[in-house]
């Protein structure tokens, strides 16, 4: 079996009936979807203690998930096409992703946002999927996860150990150790655990734990150091903790939400959207051979992972911690490609995976190409951060503590998202083919030496080659204005009025200024544009045609990227980052 019952919590007009195009009104649906799955089934044999659950009467294990369903009113306008958004840390993706929304990330609000409705307009069905099981605020889109019994006496259940790391940005007396809305493991002896910094023990004495209104039975919800933690120092703290729940549930509900929403929402097609974190868990879902559900039907027809890089997480183990920011680097002797991971998925579809400049500067974005399997494309949009870039330049993420020695990258890479979900309807429905991978070449790769070197010569500071958090793979090569040359290059990148990094370095407000932000590049303008801004604007369009003619900017977004070409002009020329 997989999903046996469905309670609508919530059914309301989306966004106050407002009109989506010809799709008309929209209305939003809050599910809580019930499943029950066979813990012998082949089907379900990759899951990590799915055999010591706890069972109904029926033999099946139970969980439920939460589904916030947003489509067209009228069925009659709906495309027959459902997007399982596999949310972030209980957060839709797609609304910023895919229909450009601005609202920031943290708090999260009480409905995903609209944007510019583009999806809603073309009648997608957007099934928002919680899958995480260490949510805890009510408003997030999570998983309740069945518990792992011992099988002993009153069975208070298995002990085992968790850690988690986190890097501190100023001296203050708390360090978080999850991301807001996340809870943590508890402790089963506070006094036993173990915190490092930088590697070194700290005195038990000297801290503690962190607990919600400081009552001492409250949740744990960090660290607490008298005197306060040390600006970039790196905490790790590991201890015993114990009611261990089946974390891999929320991967089959990722599966068994494809079926359902064939069966009872009409949906032709369905297929899986990460981001970040949810991007790794799509490629664990295909690394724990997943897509074919207990039927033996094909769960999903496409995915599209963006900013996964060559990793997959923490989300199939006993103790889980996925809502930690990732610190660990691809698991060693894997094959992380999307042909070796489409080999294991246990029943076919097609990936187009995205990802950006930071992934390799992380190390482990071109271990993912080149892609050679016939069913996967692999994309970089060169010279972008993790996240997409802003106008006006941010210089730092106050909600995460995060601030740059340089502003932040500014390339906004989303309008090539939008178009390689087209290339991905268009490949499953009509067979048309996709792009080919635009994931560099060998020729337009170099290392974090030689690139960082070439900046270091002109005086701008770089990273310590050792302060990235894993080894190093290849990076994008630069030409001569410091850009890089491979990958999909937006006009930022193609025509530039500065350079636009993958790295960044921590500011020293935060501590540890000579090592490189987490997750974030930069952008410097040149001292003088490079021509006229009349001569710019035709180089840019000329850009701007050459993507739309190879299918990586949609039409429609022509008039949003050449009014973004003047917003560059005028930020690169008004006084530099």
């Amino acid at each position: 079996m997989t999903v046996v019952g469905v309670h609508e919590v919530v059914a309301e007009p989306y966004v106050g009936g407002r009109p989506f195009g010809e799709a008309g009104p929209a209305v939003l649906r809050r599910l809580l979807v019930r499943h029950a799955v066979d813990p012998g089934h082949p089907a379900n044999a990759s899951i990590v203690d799915l055999d010591l659950a706890e069972r109904g009467p029926d033999g099946l294990v139970h969980f439920d998930h939460d589904v916030v369903l947003i489509q067209p009113a009228d069925p009659a306008a709906r495309n027959g096409w459902a997007l399982v958004d596999v949310v972030n840390r209980g957060g839709p993706t797609a609304s910023a992703y895919l229909q450009l929304d601005d609202t920031p990330f943290f708090p999260q609000p009480p409905e995903p946002p609209p944007g510019d409705g583009h999806l809603l307009a073309q009648g997608w069905t957007l099934a928002f999927t919680g899958w995480q099981f260490d949510i805890r605020v009510p408003t997030l889109i999570g998983l309740r996860a069945p518990a792992v019994r011992s099988g002993k006496g009153a069975d208070p259940g298995i002990e085992g150990p968790v850690s988690y790391t986190a890097r501190a940005t100023s001296a203050a007396e708390r360090l978080p150790l999850v991301l807001p809305g996340h809870r943590l493991w508890e402790p089963v002896d506070p006094e036993g655990a173990v915190l490092t910094e930088d590697g070194v023990p700290l005195p038990a004495g000297s801290w503690g734990f962190a607990r919600a209104g400081d009552r001492p039975d409250g949740p744990v919800t960090g660290l607490h150091r008298p005197g306060g933690f040390t600006p970039g120092a790196t905490y790790r703290v590991e201890y015993t903790t114990t009611g261990a729940v089946v974390g891999g549930c929320g991967l089959l509900a990722l599966r068994d939400v494809g079926p359902w929403l064939r069966d009872a929402e009409g949906m032709r097609r369905t297929l899986l959207f990460g981001v970040s974190q949810s991007g790794r868990v799509i490629r664990q879902y295909l690394y724990d051979g997943l897509n074919v559900d207990e039927a033996g039907r094909p769960a999903h027809d496409a995915a599209l992972p963006l900013i996964a890089g060559g990793r997959r997480g923490n989300f199939n183990h006993r103790f889980a911690v996925p809502g930690a920011l990732p610190a660990d680097p691809p698991v060693a002797g894997d094959d992380p490609t999307y042909g070796a991971l489409l080999g294991r998925a246990g029943a076919p579809l097609k990936v187009i995976a995205v990802n950006s400049s930071n992934e390799y500067w992380r190390g482990d974005g071109a271990l993912v190409a080149p892609e050679t399997d016939p069913q996967a494309r692999v994309h970089l949009v060169a010279g972008t951060q993790h996240s997409p870039g802003y106008l006006p330049q941010l210089w730092s993420l106050p909600a995460l503590g995060w601030k740059g020695r340089y502003g932040f990258n500014v390339v906004d890479y989303r309008p090539v998202v939008r178009a390689l979900l087209a290339q991905l309807v268009a490949w499953v429905d009509d067979g048309v083919e996709p792009e080919p991978s635009t994931a560099p070449t060998a020729d337009q790769l170099s290392t974090r030496e030689a690139v960082l070197a070439r900046f270091a010569a002109e005086g701008i500071a770089t990273p310590r080659l050792d302060s990235f958090v894993q080894p190093a793979g290849p990076v994008p090569a630069v030409d001569d204005t410091g850009n890089e040359v491979g990958g999909i290059r937006l006009p930022e990148v193609a025509v530039p009025l500065g350079v636009h990094a993958g790295w960044n370095l921590r500011h020293p407000d935060i501590g540890a200024p000579d090592d490189e932000l987490f997750l974030v590049g930069a952008s410097w303008w040149f001292d003088q544009p490079p021509c006229t801004e009349a001569e710019h604007r035709a180089r840019a369009d000329a850009v701007i045609d050459e993507l739309v003619a190879r299918r990586f900017v949609l039409p429609a977004d022509v008039p949003r990227l050449r009014a973004r070409v003047d917003t560059v002009w005028q930020a690169a020329t008004g006084g530099g980052a």
